[in-house]
């Protein structure tokens, strides 16, 4: 991250969450690269990381998700 960014976004193939910029709905469970190229072309962000994240599951198991972290400038 360099010191031009102003904010940084995170989507997950685990949550339903509000845009961080705007009104937008991003479902990162029903379509993770929509949630992702919304920030993309809509706000002209930058992709900064795409990897696994662990979460506890319903029966405590671990359960693996997609995460996106994305700048703003």
């Amino acid at each position: 991250m360099d010191n031009k960014t102003t904010a940084v976004a995170r989507v997950s193939s685990n949550e339903l969450s509000g845009c961080s910029f705007c009104s937008h709905s991003i479902d990162g469970t029903m379509d993770f690269a929509a949630a992702v190229n919304h920030y993309l072309t809509e706000h002209g962000c930058t992709l900064l990381h795409v990897g696994q994240e662990d979460v506890p599951g319903h029966d405590g198991k671990p359960w693996a998700t997609t995460v996106a972290v994305l700048a703003a400038k």
